[in-house]
């Protein structure tokens, strides 16, 4: 099933922030494994370049909560993160486990789920020219592995999104906002501008105007992260058309 047609299709998506990261590492192959058995509609993970231009699934800006030492992934070569041990920070018996590339991620889960993108640029300077190239590979890499339609991009770059949308129309996206972009009207530019699929907004901007206003559109809301059973079951309720979770096991038993 597509992106778009999932989006359409199921009545409340369940969508597993980093994998099952409640359970395993974040962004790990241990975690997306965990959220597939946890009954995730879909999988978020975040992706970043390398030193050396190689598309990896990682979050952080910098490598110090992970790994306990200074630097980014921007600083540092494939090769060179290959050597590090990206789970037992959380739990030794997750030791074994690397950062992925995002390559590995989709030959190891082609035709099993669904996947969310949040490819992140800032806060480092990044200029035009290597947002093409971030751009282009990561486009690139989904065509490769025939996950066109299983793929929906989201950045809070706008023209990073602009440039996904001009590379790869076929490939989804969607507008990725923070808690404070309250302004609706620029958030429907946005969503014209990038041709959008979905609006992904923190939990705490989902309020009855803005639902309102992407019903209008017929245009679903995906709110992030929405961990306890209250909160979960309040967002059920209120009409938006999923939830970015670390608890995916827990919002399965209330769907």
């Amino acid at each position: 099933m597509s992106i778009r047609e999932l989006l359409k299709s199921t009545p409340f998506l369940n969508i597993a922030h980093r994998g099952a990261s409640h359970s395993a590492p974040e962004n790990t192959l241990a975690a997306f494994h965990k959220a597939v058995e946890d009954g995730a509609h879909m999988i978020e993970l975040d992706v970043q370049l390398t030193s050396d231009n190689h598309l990896v699934v990682f979050h952080d800006d910098d490598l110090q909560r992970i790994f306990g030492i200074p630097g980014s992934i921007r600083e540092i070569t494939l090769d060179e993160l290959k050597q590090l041990d990206a789970g037992s920070w959380f739990d030794s018996r997750f030791s074994s486990e690397k950062v992925p590339t995002l390559e590995k991620v989709l030959a190891e889960f082609y035709g099993v789920v669904p996947f969310n993108m949040e490819l992140k640029v800032s806060p480092f300077p990044v200029d035009d020219d290597q947002k093409t190239i971030f751009a282009e590979k990561v486009c690139d890499t989904v065509r490769q592995c025939g996950m066109e339609q299983s793929v929906l991009f989201s950045t809070f770059d706008h023209s990073l999104l602009i440039k996904l949308k001009k590379t790869a129309p076929e490939i989804a996206r969607s507008v990725l906002i923070d808690r404070s972009d309250r302004q609706i009207p620029l958030i429907k530019k946005a969503i014209e501008e990038a041709d959008a699929t979905a609006l992904h907004t923190h939990w705490f901007n989902s309020g009855r105007l803005l639902i309102n206003e992407m019903n209008l559109l017929d245009l679903p809301i995906l709110v992030y992260t929405v961990n306890y059973r209250w909160h979960l079951k309040k967002m059920i309720r209120k009409g938006v058309k999923g939830v970015f979770t670390n608890r995916p096991e827990r919002l399965s038993k209330l769907l």
